[in-house]
């Protein structure tokens, strides 16, 4: 049985083996979360913390208020079924003596123990709120397992409190809604529920948040709680950072494209406000004008209606027209385009050494009460003009319609003056949405150049390697391809791609991974490189020989060694960011062995347990040298009877400040595990963060401090049951000045390539690939460039294929003085 685990992976004594995933998870979200969706709030009480500032009451009306609230946000389309339950625990809150340290019980699991006494039960349940007195930072983490009562239920879940903790505009100011209960904070956290459960892929700068916290107009960046841009609404054209895809028709959407030649041409947009019911109004709610694919500026009209009515204001900071910069596969991939900075003059404030810094804090939560350079900054207003001299595009707001509530914008769009835009494709994206990218991958000499262990993609990517292509050979030359994309509307000419591996191979990636440079490629040797065409692509390649201290490498048929290959492509002349411009590659890979009949049994006899570990670090830090815990989570499927252990078997782990720790992940399958089956183990470990944003003001619309949760490390075990293989050499012997080589694999597979490596008695390798006859035989003859006479190594390498495992032997032939 093989087993891969990404992140590099050693085959045998010679492999290199990097991960690939056989098994093809589901692609992103094809929408958002319709129909109901069932959440549990569960306010906890601590034996120090018992004192709540909301009633049960309270808390059931602010329920119906967040059920009203994403029924608006969805237009419609979720039913966001809300139930409160009380949940008294025993333990310590203050001290952080129980819950908090990874040692005693799971503050998750135990609430919902609790709160079963006061009616939760949890089958058909969604999502969890665990809901603490006090103030504290939101967050929500991965989804995970709870019992009671019976029933073990999967449930996305999130850590809120009471208190608004800052963020809420001044003392006594305006709650969402009439419960007065400050659920600001939960609405977004609930909002990452629905992204996990849609099964979007955090992680990155953005994790979740699409301008990364910038803009004060969005509910998953930092509108608490506003409405969604039309990014945040829509389906991603080409990326995979998806919001809430579809809450907003399509048929809302305008598009106004560039003319291709002529005069300049503008074109006139009524535009009703995106927190409208789009059943409700006849217009559009927003504009794409499109610059490059999944590159475009968004327009949209913001009134404080609908979901944009419950911030703090009360309702949004300001209503006029607000502009997008979204580029789909940069991180994160929304920039606001603030009016501040196009309007007047002086700029935004963003930084407290600004000498108007000093006039954003006296907590107006209105551009009324503050100004129009204070964060979230005003929006555009009848009037006011926006232009991007780059791409040919200026948007002006003529007019307003106090009537229909609409906004009127001029868009005037020339042939765009263009500019180039290299790409490649990042790690967690289509199809296999893992730690890889299917614009880069390996092919190996061993098994003969153009030939994948793991296939190729179908038409039109039928040279490009599926997962990682081949497992790379140690001690052999390999092909390290990526496939660079202009996504720009102008060729990119002069391209040079720079490629790199982490150093020390098999050490793991970390925030001090070293590099090392395996070499660049340019137009010098690729003349694709001389200029890429505007929407086409390049595929270049280096040659890499990965060579590992063979005290490393353990006499077994496979084994573990975590690495990483990373790709940075150089700027080209004439563009304009370098968003997209880099991407690796983790790899790893374990293997075991089914029968030779391709029936059950292994060989050997412990091959069933795949032991893996995850890299935890809480790096040193004199700011923060509190204690960090770590949250350990698993999903995926096993065969019946596999059992699996992360560390101890527990849930969380405490590291200390500065500490490092490798977790162990052990993963046992049934003796009796057939061939032919594939499944996934998914172990992931995660953190809280907390990140300022400078321009927020001390008493503004949002917190300045976020808080949320990001997944440091992780191991994924793809479990392939495969045929086992055998090779040997039978026939090595010394005549008429040649080496020969005569071997066999089993099973016979005609046409196969089989890699013969000839090491010399003064430590010179050669290497010659010969074709395998139906049969299984091969046969080999090498004529060394000079006689030596010694023990000479002989070893045959076949790579494998998806059914069936690799294989290697070793042997000796020894040549005598006299030949």
């Amino acid at each position: 049985m093989i087993v891969r685990s990404r992140p590099i992976h050693w085959v045998t004594v010679a492999l290199l083996a990097l991960a690939m995933a056989m098994f093809l998870p589901p692609g992103g979200p094809a929408g958002a979360r319709t129909g109901t969706y069932r959440l549990a709030i569960l306010q906890v009480s601590y034996a120090d913390s018992a004192d709540h500032d909301y009633s049960t009451a309270q808390l059931q009306a602010a329920g119906g208020e967040l059920s009203t609230y994403f029924g608006q946000l969805s237009n419609g389309q979720l039913n966001l079924q809300v139930s409160v339950y009380s949940a008294p625990l025993t333990e310590s809150w203050q001290t952080r003596a129980h819950y908090w340290t990874g040692v005693g019980d799971d503050l998750l699991q135990h609430a919902v123990s609790a709160a079963t006494g006061s009616g939760l039960q949890l089958s058909g349940l969604d999502g969890v709120i665990v809901l603490s007195p006090g103030t504290g930072g939101d967050f929500t983490i991965d989804p995970r397992q709870v019992h009671a009562g019976g029933v073990t239920q999967t449930v996305q879940n999130s850590y809120d409190f009471e208190q608004c903790g800052g963020g809420c505009g001044p003392a006594g100011g305006h709650t969402p809604g009439l419960s007065h209960v400050w659920w600001n904070g939960w609405a977004h956290e609930i909002g990452h529920q629905l992204e996990l459960a849609d099964g979007t892929v955090l992680g990155g700068n953005w994790n979740g948040h699409p301008g990364q916290y910038s803009s004060g107009y969005d509910l998953m960046d930092s509108g608490y709680p506003d409405s969604e841009s039309v990014y945040g609404l829509s389906r991603p054209e080409i990326g995979t950072k998806a919001v809430f895809p579809g809450w907003l028709p399509p048929s809302k959407v305008g598009s106004d494209p560039a003319p291709s030649s002529g005069a300049p041409v503008s074109t006139n947009f009524d535009l009703a406000p995106i927190s409208t019911a789009s059943s409700s109004t006849s217009y559009l709610q927003g504009l794409k004008l499109p610059i490059a694919p999944g590159v475009y500026l968004t327009v949209e009209a913001r009134r404080r209606v609908g979901a944009d009515s419950y911030s703090v204001g009360p309702g949004i900071f300001d209503e006029g027209i607000l502009l997008h910069s979204v580029s789909e596969m940069s991180d994160p991939p929304v920039r606001p385009i603030d009016s501040c900075d196009y309007v007047g003059s002086g700029g935004c404030v963003r930084e407290r050494s600004d000498s108007r810094a000093m006039s954003c804090q006296g907590g107006g939560t209105t551009v009324a009460a503050s100004h129009p350079y204070c964060w979230p900054y005003a929006l555009f207003h009848v009037g006011d003009t926006y232009t991007d001299a780059a791409d040919n595009i200026t948007v002006q707001v003529t007019g307003q319609n106090p009537t229909t509530g609409t906004f009127h914008v001029v868009v005037t769009r020339g042939v765009m003056t263009g500019h180039p835009q290299l790409y490649v494709t990042p790690w967690q994206t289509a199809p296999m949405h893992t730690w890889e990218t299917r614009d880069i991958w390996v092919d190996s000499s061993c098994n003969g150049y153009g030939v994948y262990k793991y296939g190729a993609y179908p038409a039109p990517d039928g040279n490009v390697g599926q997962g990682n292509g081949d497992d790379p050979c140690v001690g052999h030359p390999n092909r390290v391809y990526v496939r660079v994309h202009n996504v720009g509307t102008t060729p990119a000419e002069h391209v040079v791609v720079n490629f790199k591996a982490s150093n020390p191979l098999g050490t793991g990636v970390g925030p001090d991974t070293g590099w090392s440079d395996i070499g660049s490629a340019s137009e010098a040797g690729f003349p694709a490189l001389t200029a890429i065409p505007a929407g086409g692509y390049a595929d270049v390649y280096v040659e890499w020989t990965p060579n590992v201290d063979p005290s490393r490498i353990p006499d077994a048929t496979s084994f573990s060694f975590h690495s990483c290959l990373q790709v940075q492509v150089s700027r080209a002349p004439g563009e304009t960011s370098d968003a997209g411009h880099l991407a690796q590659e983790n790899f790893d890979y374990f293997q075991a062995q089914t029968g030779m009949d391709g029936g059950s049994g292994f060989a050997p006899h412990d091959a069933n347990v795949i032991q893996r570990s995850i890299h935890l670090v809480n790096e040193y830090s004199k700011a923060d040298q509190n204690p960090r815990l770590f949250y350990i989570n698993t999903s995926g499927t096993l065969p019946d009877g596999a059992k699996w252990k992360v560390g101890d078997g527990q849930s969380r782990i405490l590291l200390q400040n500065g500490e490092a720790r490798d977790l162990p992940v052990t993963v046992t399958l049934p003796a009796d595990i057939s061939a032919g089956r594939q499944y996934r183990l998914n172990v992931t470990a995660g953190t809280v963060f907390t990140t300022t944003n400078p321009a927020i003001p001390d008493q503004g619309v949002a917190p300045q401090t976020q808080t949320e949760y990001r997944d440091v490390g992780g191991v994924v075990i793809d479990v392939d049951t495969v045929q086992q293989s055998a090779i040997s050499l039978t026939g090595t012997q010394y005549q008429n000045a040649e080496l020969v080589a005569d071997g066999k694999l089993i099973p016979g597979l005609a046409g196969q390539i089989v890699t013969v490596d000839y090491l010399s008695p003064d430590g010179v390798q050669f290497s010659h690939q010969v074709q395998v006859q139906a049969d299984g035989t091969f046969s080999d003859k090498f004529s060394p460039p000079k006689p030596q006479v010694g023990k000479w190594r002989l070893r045959a390498i076949w790579q494998g294929t998806q059914s069936i495992s690799s294989a290697v032997t070793t042997v000796d032939a020894v040549v005598s003085p006299t030949g």
